[in-house]
């Protein structure tokens, strides 16, 4: 009887997800004949495999609750809310008991007279909403979720002779995890396997054994695809909680919210799936609590009344996609700074040099909140945190863009597996690493001739990949290894969906299928390491964290579809551009457009001399002007950070106290300035900034080295 009671509880909770899903469809359309005929099976069938195990209190609950169904079935015109929070409070009630008979194979006592009469009552008539109550607003849109499998409708509880898992179609069975879990190990050690035969067979089709181990070859792949098959389930299967979620939380919050869910057919790891079910439901409550304003507001704003949560998922090449946007207020990234600083998570100086990509990601720190008042539903801190921990512990990446006003994307890339991943095998120093293909973007070689692509910004090294400038890292560096080559050097691009940057190594090895294996106790605290595998030779590699390295390569955001949506000068009009932010004038925070900067360097500040016409410095084998804005100094010693300025063969070095940061930003200008030196001010994320006028500064360091103006100096080339 064991048996068949998990049987029972297991399939029950099944049928008691899709009814959740499926009542929030139903009271957005009642006259859908086929959505309750399908609510009215379900819970027909749980009643029936209740009789026939003897559970009396389920199978009284669960024909209550059939009784309102076939009321509704029968006049979808009295479908009211009293009736729908009555079967809701039903299946809740229903999920508390199926969870303690899973957890001691009993069925727990309880008096359930209140349930009972509410579902009598709501089998008796329909109940009139309270006096100027307004109907909430909430629709459920799942564009592609595939329901459970129906189990046919059992008549009569007398007649019933078997479980109701019996009831499953022929072509399926069900086998427990951990039986797939020891198929995926074996089929693990079996590609190692099949990886040291071929490392030991070479490249010599004239052995006698070629033939053969070529069939392995063939056979092991297509035994790992279909191992990995069984893993897979769709991430819908994540999602079945969500409409009760919205429609629950809506009301509570007294706002309207359409959600619409589409790519729920998309398969993932069933370990991933797990990992992932619990940062969609926090995306999904902060879209509602913090992004949705109440209808009013949305009113007044211009917008309907009802607001949109869209939730989609879908395969990228090796990763899978999950979006989630809203189109509510949008990020206010002075509040967020202000909250950050008042919970000491930052310094006002630290908030003061955010970029707006780092600003977003406070949301993701442990204790943030913007509500200055803990409730049932956010205050503590605790939520977003997850969802980066659970992701990228998953070896996946967030990403999160937003524009005031119109709303908010977040993101998650999340690898389709843990088990087994291709690799692009490294040298660098005397080690070997393993690094996820599904990372690399672009593999440069890089000679000594091409040091000319690295630039300095601050304490930070860049990498010049076409027009675009990028965080670069030396793994040496990070790991303490001693660099050894021939002065020939790779770089490997790495993209982390919105995050691009460099990573430096010795030599490029080879590309290899591994199997993922957990990392030693002693390495566990380090976090630039994912895990390790076992080569074909027999060696042990390190596999890295690409989500680490970004980390210490810093932000660095792309514009991306989803992004440039949000963060684009639509209100304004501006288009976006590269901007470097600089501080100047001791403290003052300055903006200024790139497409006068060739490059940003730090330079011993003893290499600047004062020439005939002002300050020059030695660059590239000539002498170039440095000019600085009024009211900063250059540094008393130490390295001053310069920011090189071009226009055709002239250069000028303008010098700032420090380069903060780079980014992408709509250059509105709002106050025309009466100062040469500056454009003007503009607002970027409510943050008031001066633009640098960069071509006054060209001007100036022309002038002082030609005694010729820019135009002039031209025309005399």
């Amino acid at each position: 009887m064991d048996e068949l009671i998990a049987e029972f509880v297991t399939e029950a909770g099944e049928h008691l997800d899709q009814i959740d899903s499926d009542i929030m469809r139903f009271e957005a359309n009642p006259h859908d004949q086929t959505i309750i005929n399908n609510l009215f099976r379900l819970l027909h069938t749980i009643k029936g495999a209740c009789g026939f195990l003897g559970l009396t209190r389920l199978e009284r609950l669960a024909h209550a609750g059939e009784a309102v169904l076939q009321g509704f079935r029968q006049n979808p015109a009295g479908v009211d809310a009293e009736g729908i929070e009555a079967i809701l409070a039903t299946i809740d009630l229903i999920k508390t008991i199926l969870a303690a008979l899973g957890e001691t194979g009993m069925e727990p006592t309880g008096d359930d007279a209140v349930i009972l009469a509410r579902l009598d009552a709501a089998t008796s008539g329909p109940q009139t909403a309270a006096a100027g109550e307004a109907p909430q607003q909430n629709r459920v849109v799942p564009a592609d979720i595939a329901p459970v499998e129906d189990t046919p409708p059992i008549a009569d509880a007398s007649n019933v002779t078997a479980p109701v898992s019996d009831a499953a179609p022929a072509s399926t069975v069900r086998v427990d995890v951990a039986v797939l879990e020891s198929m995926m190990t074996l089929v693990s050690e079996l590609v190692l396997s099949r990886n040291q035969l071929l490392r030991l067979h070479g490249l010599d089709e004239r052995e006698p054994f070629s033939a053969p181990l070529h069939r392995l070859t063939a056979i092991t792949t297509e035994l790992q695809d279909c191992v990995m098959q069984t893993r897979m389930r769709p991430i819908g299967a994540a999602w079945k909680s969500l409409p009760r979620i919205v429609r629950d939380l809506s009301r509570e919050l007294g706002k309207s919210a359409e959600l619409v869910m589409q790519g729920g057919s998309t398969e993932l790891d069933r370990q991933l799936l797990d990992a992932v079910r619990d940062p969609i439901m926090h995306m999904v409550r902060n879209a509602l609590d913090h992004g949705l304003e109440t209808p009013q507001e949305r009113q007044a704003a211009g917008k309907p009344p009802v607001g949109l949560i869209h939730l989609s998922a879908a395969q990228e090449g090796g990763w899978i996609v999950v979006r989630l946007s809203d189109d509510g207020r949008g990020l206010d990234g002075a509040h967020i700074r202000e909250r950050a600083v008042a919970r000491g998570l930052i310094t006002a100086a630290q908030a003061a040099a955010l970029s707006q990509a780092q600003t977003f990601n406070l949301i993701f720190e442990p204790g943030f909140s913007t509500r200055t008042e803990v409730t049932e539903v956010s205050g503590r801190g605790v939520g977003m945190d997850v969802v980066r921990t659970n992701i990228e512990q998953a070896g996946g990446q967030v990403e999160l863009a937003s524009r005031r006003g119109a709303g908010s994307v977040i993101t998650l890339r999340i690898p389709l597996t843990l088990a087994i991943m291709p690799t692009l095998l490294v040298r660098t120093g005397d080690m070997r690493f393993a690094i996820p293909q599904s990372a690399v973007s672009e593999l440069i070689r890089l000679t000594d001739a091409d040091h000319s692509r690295i630039d300095q910004v601050g304490d930070h090294r860049l990498f010049r990949l076409r027009n675009d400038l990028i965080p670069l890292i030396d793994l040496n560096q990070i790991l303490n290894l001693t660099e050894q080559g021939d002065g020939t050097r790779y770089v490997l691009v790495i993209e982390l969906g919105a995050r691009r940057f460099a990573v430096t190594v010795d030599q490029v090895l080879d590309t290899e299928e591994i199997v993922v294996k957990p990392l030693a106790r002693q390495l566990r605290d380090r976090p630039e390491y994912a895990g390790a595998t076992i080569l074909g030779d027999g060696s042990v590699v390190l596999i890295l964290e690409p989500a680490h390295l970004a980390a210490l390569a810093g932000e660095q955001p792309l514009v991306v579809t989803a992004a440039a949506a949000l963060t684009g000068g639509a209100d304004s009009g501006e288009p976006v551009q590269s901007v470097v932010y600089l501080m100047v004038r001791g403290a003052h925070l300055n903006v200024a457009p790139m497409s006068k900067v060739r490059r940003l360097e730090r330079m011993p500040v003893d290499a600047i001399t004062r020439g005939a016409g002002g300050l020059v410095i030695r660059y590239r084998d000539r002498l170039i002007p440095v000019v600085t804005p009024h009211g900063t100094a250059l540094q008393p010693d130490g390295d001053q950070s310069l920011v090189m300025l071009g226009e055709g063969d002239h250069c000028v070095a303008l010098a700032v106290d420090r380069i903060v940061d780079m980014g992408d930003a709509a250059l509105n200008l709002h106050t025309p300035s009466t100062t040469p030196e500056l454009l003007g001010s503009t607002l970027i994320e409510g943050r008031p900034m001066d633009i640098l006028n960069l071509d006054h500064f060209l001007e100036l360091g022309v002038r002082a080295q030609t005694g010729r103006s820019l135009l002039d100096a031209e025309h005399a080339a």
